[in-house]
């Protein structure tokens, strides 16, 4: 999860880092309060069933973008699933920290597929909107492509070139 990860160390520690590069991150929203004492199995449900739905021509449900349930996290949240330890290790739960302690943001270059298989662009449409809603240095770009090593490599130049515009002289 490297996008995810250059995210967490990036927002995490402010201080450190003047910019990021999250190429497809595998990033979702926090399970929300009422959802936290829920079994894993409860929380799947809502995952796809409400995020952005036409139910009919006059109704559109809407929802949040929840982690899949699977072997995925290799027990990274807890065995079963904790949604209190995803919260907490969670992107969106370090960027409301950093907002909060009005430390200054790393610039963030947020790049992901059109068609990612694992819907990763969910995400991260979440995030750049919360990232413009506190008006944090933000690029975000959607390209045609897969969570693929095609993807990056194409755009991995573009990542590199947005990065060395936030790099100072070294000290």
């Amino acid at each position: 999860m490297g996008g995810a990860g250059a995210l967490r160390l990036g927002i995490g520690h402010p201080d450190l880092y003047a910019a990021i590069a999250a190429l497809s991150p595998a990033i979702w929203e926090n399970v929300p309060e009422d959802d936290l004492d829920k079994p894993p199995e409860d929380i799947d449900v809502i995952i796809d069933s409400t995020y952005f739905h036409w139910a009919d021509q006059d109704t559109l449900t809407t929802g949040v973008d929840l982690p899949p349930a699977g072997p995925h996290f290799s027990g990274a949240f807890g065995t079963p699933f904790d949604p209190r330890r995803f919260n907490a290790e969670n992107v969106f739960t370090l960027l409301a920290d950093t907002v909060r302690s009005q430390e200054s943001m790393p610039a963030i270059y947020l790049m992901v597929g059109d068609h990612d298989s694992h819907k990763l662009w969910r995400g991260s449409i979440a995030l750049y909107e919360t990232l413009m809603a506190d008006s944090a240095p933000v690029a975000f770009r959607v390209y045609d492509g897969d969570h693929s090593w095609d993807l990056w490599r194409d755009k991995l130049g573009e990542a590199l070139i947005f990065l060395s515009g936030h790099i100072g002289p070294a000290p």
